[in-house]
This record gives structure tokens, C-alpha cells and sequence, in this order.
């Protein structure tokens, strides 16, 4: 329901995808720990029938500082947006 990035350009609707699994990959610019996100988003539990949660992607500088932390999502049977609208 929301823009995607270059899928709200080149593909608008997404429906062709329904019943396709999925990565979602979501940026944590707070960076307090390298722990996995407390909760699944509720956007994705609507959208998938089911979704796993991976090990998150962490980037740290040459010291070991923390720089940036993607939360990963594996997400599978994609439902579409006709419900949504």
C-alpha cells in the first residue's frame, strides 16, 4: 500500500506476485545493540502467510563499531493488495 522504491515506478501492482515468497530488508538507524527486531512488523504478518525473521545484517567499521543494522525478514505465500484498497 505503500511506494517501494523503483516498485512503485516500474511495477505498480504487485498482484502478479501472489502466492511468491519475499525478502523485506529494514534499516534500524537507531543502533542500540545488534539484537533481532522484538517484533515481526504487522505490514508483513498482513501481507505474508507466514514470516521468519533472520539473523540481522550488521555493518561495523574496521574498529568493531556498529554503523548500521538491517532487520531481514523471510516471507512467504505473498497475498496481495486487493483487500487493502
Amino acid at each position: 500500500g505503500k511506494h517501494a522504491l523503483q516498485f512503485s515506478l516500474v511495477y505498480p501492482d504487485l498482484n502478479h506476485l501472489k502466492g511468491r515468497p519475499a525478502y523485506f530488508i529494514d534499516s534500524d538507524t537507531r543502533l542500540k545493540d545488534a539484537l533481532p527486531a522484538k517484533s515481526v512488523p504487522q505490514a508483513l504478518k498482513k501481507r505474508f502467510l507466514k514470516v521468519k525473521q533472520l539473523d540481522p545484517i550488521l555493518i561495523k567499521k574496521a574498529n568493531g563499531k556498529l554503523t548500521r543494522k538491517f532487520y531481514v525478514y523471510y516471507c512467504e505465500g505473498y497475498k496481495g493488495l486487493k483487500n487493502e484498497r
